[in-house]
């Protein structure tokens, strides 16, 4: 594991480069596996990199040049947001504050290595009085489980799916977004403090404009009756040990 200096956090999973020229090595696919920058940082696929005091880990699962070539920064991401940490926590959680959405969270699944249909969070873990205090609310959920040390770091809560909202969830395995219960809706926005305008709400009324602008993005006619956000895919909302090993 490398101490990187020059390296700020974006947030839970992320870490970014910023102001310093880089040299990238692609493989067959075009996709960055090395960078060296000229501040003497180099990094590379499936490192560990720790950052701060005290030290928080990240792994380099993805290395992604983001911006125009003048004003560019590189982003060294451990996983992407999964879709069921926007759609499916609220069946769990009523708050993000309470529930440490940006500060603590990794990610939501719909599966684990050993669960086929579940809700499981995955979070980097703390000592601190308000952590365990959450940690013990959890842990009398009524849907609740068990618990997964999944690593030194990080923990797993996992639930069963909540019959209130069995219906929504297949909903949302099936990426039919808005086709979601009125109270289920409701509940989302709120979670998310998200009101009319919002992605959010223009993903659960299957938006007019954002089908238009769509449409013109992947150059295909959406009709009326399609989503206007892609199904979850199995694969990246299932729990993978290799991915957050850290």
């Amino acid at each position: 594991m490398n101490t990187v200096k020059g390296i700020e956090i974006a947030d839970t999973l992320a870490l970014r480069v910023i102001g310093c020229n880089g040299e990238f090595k692609l493989d067959e696919s075009e996709k960055i596996v090395l960078a060296e920058f000229d501040n003497g940082i180099t990094i590379n696929i499936g490192q560990k990199i720790s950052i701060g005091t005290p030290p928080i880990v990240y792994k380099a699962n993805h290395i992604t040049k983001i911006g125009p070539e003048n004003n560019s920064h590189v982003e060294i991401r451990m996983a992407y947001r999964t879709k069921a940490s926007v759609f499916i926590t609220p069946m769990i959680f009523d708050n993000r504050s309470n529930m440490f959405f940006s500060r603590l969270l990794l990610n939501c699944f719909i599966a684990t290595e050993s669960d086929k249909e579940c809700i499981a969070v995955l979070y980097r873990f703390s000592g601190t009085k308000d952590f365990l205090q959450f940690e013990s609310e959890v842990e009398a959920h009524p849907n609740y489980l068990r618990t997964e040390e999944t690593s030194k770091v990080t923990t797993m809560y996992i639930f069963s799916i909540p019959d209130k909202w069995k219906e929504d969830y297949d909903k949302f395995l099936s990426g039919k977004y808005s086709a979601m219960s009125p109270a289920y809706k409701v509940k989302l926005l709120s979670f998310h403090m998200e009101g009319e305008g919002s992605t959010l709400h223009s993903i659960l009324t299957r938006d007019p404009e954002r089908q238009r602008v769509l449409s013109e993005q992947l150059g295909v006619k959406l009709y009326n009756h399609e989503e206007v956000m892609s199904s979850p895919t199995l694969e990246k909302e299932t729990y993978s040990r290799v991915v957050y090993d850290i």
